[in-house]
Formats: structure tokens, sequence, C-alpha cells
């Protein structure tokens, strides 16, 4: 990959980061289908190794938000997922994973925009997590099934419990992807210089977190997203 690919990358990584911090999702919908137009390798694994570094500040910062009832059972659920996620990963050829993201990432901005009420129950949050697993660990997004379960929760409940799920998903992931080879050192290297790309975008939504419109930033988001999931896909089938 070269160096100008990784300062492209670092640009929408901080970009992701920013709405991610303020809304609790955004950097897998407005990433990760930028990121495979500029390199997909960069996919899943070494995004996911990366995306910690922001997943952890948020959980640290919001620790007294999260959750702790129902994530257990949300987590029990990420595990088979992930597995039947890294598995489908690994059955895709190269050529065709562009297909696959895209797909789920419609897949995302549609439960998204949907706003669909389910309740959060210990089943309900199995299933999410299941769903959450299997699409983390083939493209790197899960967090909108998540949402759907917390989007009647606060705002601060919502951002540091989807961050402590992303943040225990994601070393599930790794490992899950480790053990079938989809994760190796380069790839681990790969994540380290897509870093400082979270951490600019956590630090920059501090100052940004009065000035920004949430709703329209969400709506934005989801756009961006369509448009680059159809490209992903275009270029694929090219």
């Amino acid at each position: 990959m070269e160096w100008l690919d990784f300062f492209y990358a670092a640009l929408v990584i901080g970009a992701g980061s920013v709405i991610q911090t303020l809304t609790g999702m955004g950097t897998g919908f407005l990433v990760v289908p930028i990121i495979a137009l500029i390199d997909i390798s960069l996919l899943p694994g070494p995004m996911v190794l990366a995306s910690m570094s922001l997943s952890g500040l948020m959980t640290y910062r919001g620790r007294a938000h999260i959750d702790y009832k129902n994530v257990g059972a949300i987590l029990c659920g990420i595990v088979p997922g992930a597995i039947i996620g890294a598995l489908v990963l690994h059955g895709v050829s190269l050529d065709k994973l562009g297909i696959v993201f895209g797909i789920v990432i419609l897949l995302g901005v549609i439960l998204t925009a949907l706003s669909l009420r389910v309740p959060l129950t210990r089943t309900s949050g199995l299933l999410a997590g299941m769903t959450a697993g299997a699409m983390g660990a083939s493209t790197g997004i899960g967090a909108p099934v998540l949402a759907i379960l917390y989007q009647r929760a606060g705002g601060p409940m919502i951002r540091a419990t989807l961050a402590l799920l992303y943040t225990s998903a994601s070393a599930l992931i790794l490992l899950i992807l480790t053990a079938l080879g989809q994760f190796d050192l380069q790839d681990a290297v790969a994540a380290f210089w897509l870093i400082p790309g979270f951490l600019a975008g956590y630090f920059a939504s501090q100052h940004l977190s009065t000035r920004l419109d949430q709703v329209g930033i969400r709506w934005l988001l989801l756009g961006l997203a369509v448009l680059a999931a159809l490209l992903l896909i275009g270029r694929s089938f090219m």
C-alpha cells in the first residue's frame, strides 16, 4: 500500500471518528466503503484493530453510562455470529469482496433509516449480537444492528454501551480472523498506521460537539454510505 493511500485513509477515518464520537456510530458507514475503494486489503482486520483505539477511549469516557444489564446477552450472540461472518469472508474471492461489503453497507443503511422499534430483551440482544457479529467479522460494520436496540435510550448510554460492545466484539472478531488465517502481522502493522486518524477525530470532536447538527450529520452520513456502497459494487462487477 502506498503512503499516499494511508494519508487518504487517515483523512476519511478522522472524519468518521468525529461523527462516531458525537453520535455513537459512523466509522463503519462512512469509512468502510471508502477505505474499500482505496485499498480493500485494509478490511476487515486492520480497520477493526485500529478502530479499537477510538472505541476504547469512548468506553472509558462513558463508563458510568454503560448498560451492563444487557451487554452479556449481546456478547454471547456476537461470538457465533462472528464465526459465521469470518467463514463467509474466508470463502469469498478478493474480487467479489466489494459486492459483499456493498450489500452489507446498504443493509445497514436500510436498518438505520427505518428506525425499527425492537424491545431490548435478552432474546433480542442475543439475536442482534449474532447479526452484528456476522456483519462485523465479514465487513467491519456491526453497529447499526446494535444501535436499533438502543435508539430509545439516552445519548450517553448509546455512545458508551455501543463503544463497549464494539471494543469487546472487535477483540473476539480479531481472534476468530486470526484463527482462520484472515489476520496476520502485516495486517497489524497496517492497523498501526491507521490509528492516528481515529485519535485525531476523537480529540477534534471535543471542540465540535456544540457546533454540528447531529440529525443533519446522520442523514448526510447515510447518503454518502449509499453512494460509496453502490460505487464499490459497481467497481467489483467491472
